[in-house]
């Protein structure tokens, strides 16, 4: 099984997974707070055949490893990704797709690194409201570095504005499609929303969300 140390090196030794030819786009997926690499499992199946597929489990989620006294913020997240990407010789032209809190991690991931993504997939990502924050600073505070449990932490907005790079958005609620669009859209920019099966979208409607992810990547492909 592929282990990768992380820059900081304490050493939080990441797990992640390649499916699939590397003479494809690669596609990097990344899962949300408390998943792993598993609950990309319909999709990997089903991108394999176009795609080479780089599958990891963030720092503190599944096989990888859990230590004491490191960062575990979406910004953080998306360095970790940003290393292993290079690590694996990976310099452009990477689509990256993060399902909930990893939609966040994508989203710093592409602001942090433009050169290095093509294009982003958000799956249900997260909007708190404001007055819903210190509920979460007190669940998950443990989690995250003290005085960065904002906005910018639990937050997509605070990267959707510096952006660049083309994104389809799946939303469980047509409401937040309304969001979304309002941040602008570029000439590749989708935004959809698959209904009444819940947040995990992708695993409860595999084949329709398969579908929209296929046809959108195949319309990147044409760019």
């Amino acid at each position: 099984m592929p282990f990768f140390d992380t820059p900081d090196s304490l050493p939080p030794s990441l797990f992640y997974t390649l499916s699939g030819s590397s003479n494809n786009t690669s596609i990097l997926i990344i899962h949300g707070w408390t998943a792993d690499s598993h609950d990309w499992s319909w999709q990997i199946s089903f991108l394999v055949e176009t795609h080479h597929v780089i599958a990891m489990d963030l720092r503190g989620h599944g096989k990888s490893a859990a230590p004491k006294g490191v960062s575990y913020t979406p910004q953080t997240q998306a360095k970790d990704a940003a290393a292993l990407l290079r690590h694996l010789k990976y310099e452009k032209d990477i689509v990256v797709m993060g399902h909930s809190m990893g939609s966040v991690t994508a989203s710093a991931l592409a602001v942090q690194e433009p050169d290095l993504i093509k294009a982003i997939v958000l799956v249900d990502p997260p909007y708190w409201a404001p007055a819903a924050i210190h509920v979460i600073r007190d669940c998950l505070g443990g989690l995250y570095d003290e005085g960065n449990l904002g906005r910018e932490s639990v937050n997509l907005a605070f990267v959707e504005e510096k952006r660049k790079c083309p994104r389809l958005a799946v939303y469980a609620k047509g409401e937040d499609c309304d969001k979304e669009r309002a941040l602008g859209m570029g000439p590749l920019d989708e935004v959809a929303s698959i209904e009444g099966q819940g947040h995990w979208i992708m695993q409860m409607k595999s084949e329709e969300f398969n579908e929209m992810l296929g046809g959108w990547l195949g319309n990147l492909g044409k760019s």
